[in-house]
């Protein structure tokens, strides 16, 4: 499991759902390319992690 450094990277997220992991998974890095600039967000997997506040509220409140 790779692990981000909170100093950089202090809102972090794991999508819970393991029923439709890979589905959701795939939907949801679509949807922060979407929306967010490539260096203010990254994820390993199901790991989702934020540099700005404001975007991670938005993913928190779309996904986790």
């Amino acid at each position: 499991k790779k692990e981000y450094n909170k100093k950089y990277w202090p809102y972090q997220y794991t999508i819970n759902d393991d029923y439709l992991r890979d589905f959701i998974v795939r939907d949801a890095e679509r949807w922060c390319w979407d929306r967010f600039k490539g260096r203010y967000w990254s994820n390993h997997g199901r790991n989702f992690v934020f540099k700005r506040e404001k975007d991670a509220v938005m993913f928190a409140l779309r996904w986790a």
